[in-house]
């Protein structure tokens, strides 16, 4: 009996020690945020481009300033890219990361992914971002994608759940 029980001692503290390790892999590192190069596609060189681009140094100076990007936590990865389109072409103009309530230019992977066309980012501080973002959406100038689970998704971002319909977020 007393073999049984020990035995049975051990496999709890075996699943314990592997759902310990899968926890912390899955919420807690995060790894080494490494850069992604922004492709260029061989069928869109040499068109000519006549767009004029936004002040982006104002733009990333008025995101500063939004709630929802102060929100976003620490182990949060948002990618609040900017573009425009040149025929069937399109074109990134400004990735931003949104993290620990902080934005850097940036292309890494992310949690969260905001595609929008550059023509909404003089918009962006004359309005509340939300709006903007629901604009763009309305007009079919916006792309969201979730790069994570559902579960990871609401751990790491529970604290803005009053930010999932702007964001695209159905949790």
């Amino acid at each position: 009996m007393k073999r049984s029980n020990t035995l049975l001692l051990l496999i709890f503290a075996i699943l314990i020690l592997i759902l310990g390790v899968l926890l912390y892999i899955f919420y807690f590192y995060e790894g080494e945020l490494i850069d992604i190069p922004i492709a260029t596609f061989a069928q869109c060189a040499g068109l000519e481009d006549g767009y004029a681009l936004p002040d982006f140094e104002g733009v990333k100076e008025k995101l500063s300033r939004e709630q929802m990007v102060k929100d976003v936590p620490s182990k949060g990865k948002i990618s609040l890219k900017f573009y425009h389109d040149i025929g069937n072409c399109r074109v990134l103009d400004k990735i931003y990361l949104l993290r620990d309530g902080k934005i850097e230019e940036r292309n890494v992977k992310s949690d969260v992914d905001i595609l929008i066309s550059s023509d909404y980012a003089s918009d962006i501080g004359e309005r509340n971002i939300c709006d903007v973002i629901s604009e763009a959406k309305n007009n079919g100038d916006l792309e969201q994608s979730i790069n994570v689970g559902e579960i990871k998704l609401y751990l790491i971002y529970k604290n803005m759940l009053k930010y999932k319909e702007c964001l695209g977020v159905e949790v």
